[in-house]
């Protein structure tokens, strides 16, 4: 099956065109559920915002697409590049929709101005790695952060008219509820 992008604003009842992109590799999580761990040695390498802003210019340029899905693992792991990809993509006025994955704890430590600049450029939604909702299993599995992050990530970007998706894993050996 073919994983379908969200349709963007302003294209309900019309065809759009969207591309998938990468700009890291790894991610510096220790996540016991994840094989990135184990595959990237918990590094994560990144494009640099500049860089990346000059490559998506051209593929715009040449594509023209609406949409654009950042295939990362956790495009979200530095605040300082996400805030000069999305100034940088307002300063350029490069205008289409992007969504990402990110962790829940990035949002809820990321400041306001940023993920105003993040929706200001497009971000239309945020997919985060809930996992669990309860404290325990996410100290289990080696998630560093507050089963709290969830649902204050989730209302930051509500604030902001960002959709998003969450993932929760659920049946983790010994989870009994």
């Amino acid at each position: 099956e073919v994983e379908r992008m969200p349709v963007p604003p302003g294209h309900a009842d019309k065809p759009f065109f969207g591309i998938s992109y990468f700009a890291s590799f790894g991610c510096p999580e220790p996540c016991g559920f994840c094989c990135a761990p184990e595959v990237s040695g918990m590094r994560w390498k990144c494009m640099p915002a500049e860089r990346m802003l000059d490559d998506l210019c051209g593929l715009h340029e040449r594509w023209g697409f609406d949409t654009l899905r950042f295939y990362d693992a956790n495009w979200g792991v530095m605040e300082k590049r996400s805030a000069a990809f999305a100034r940088g993509l307002l300063e350029r006025d490069l205008r289409f929709w992007w969504y990402s994955l990110m962790q829940s704890s990035s949002v809820v430590r990321y400041a306001p101005a940023t993920l105003d600049a993040m929706r200001d450029s497009g971000m239309y939604v945020a997919q985060l790695g809930a996992e669990s909702g309860d404290e325990a299993m996410l100290r289990q599995i080696g998630k560093h952060m507050h089963a709290s992050d969830n649902l204050d990530a989730a209302a930051e970007m509500d604030r902001r008219g960002i959709c998003t998706w969450m993932t929760y894993i659920i049946g983790f050996p010994g989870e009994d509820s």
